[in-house]
């Protein structure tokens, strides 16, 4: 069969939670499954990146599934999503989440942790799970291996939706709030 190809491009960072991924996907090879994780970000956090490289490399010892890019050229990362089945955001916690925006912007299917703000950018297209809970994650990424067209037509929805995201509307925006803000002192 086919490989499943996950991809996670973010900063190896705790909050970024690499580590209950890692552990989910070694718990699906136990179960006898084929898929593979790209993860593509630079280091952040060495001591957590420790852990996370210790679980890479038991995962690896069995089946060469884990692909660990600390840099790609941003020219070169269309290629990236391209190469891959799903792109999967299992972070705790984010502010704008740029990066889940721009898996949007490449069409790929997303599956998304369900903490905030992660559900008001995806809304109903992505396929959510419990972040902090390795069996959630597992369940999340067995979803997606078995309802793959469903995925597909969520990505869809989610690069028509990108259109609300504009510099303009984002200037209009803030002017608007300035005005506000000045009316109040």
């Amino acid at each position: 069969t086919k490989a499943f190809n996950l991809l996670y491009v973010s900063s190896i960072h705790t909050y970024k939670n690499q580590l209950n991924l890692l552990i989910a996907l070694k718990s699906l090879h136990e179960d006898g499954l084929k898929i593979n994780l790209t993860l593509v970000g630079p280091i952040l956090n060495k001591s957590y990146w420790i852990k996370v490289d210790k679980v890479i490399k038991e995962i690896n010892s069995k089946s060469k599934c884990v692909n660990y890019l600390k840099y790609v050229n941003y020219n070169e990362m269309h290629k990236i999503y391209n190469d891959h089945s799903v792109f999967i955001f299992p972070s705790i916690c984010e502010n704008m989440p740029n990066i889940l925006l721009e898996a949007c912007a490449s069409k790929i299917p997303i599956i998304s942790s369900n903490e905030d703000p992660m559900p008001e950018f995806m809304e109903d297209n992505a396929v959510y799970f419990n972040p902090m809970d390795v069996n959630s994650i597992k369940e999340g990424i067995l979803y997606s291996l078995n309802n793959f067209e469903i995925l597909q037509k969520n990505s869809k929805r989610a690069f028509l939706n990108l259109k609300k995201y504009t510099w303009k509307k984002n200037f209009d925006n803030t002017i608007e709030l300035i005005k506000k803000i000045k009316n109040y002192v």
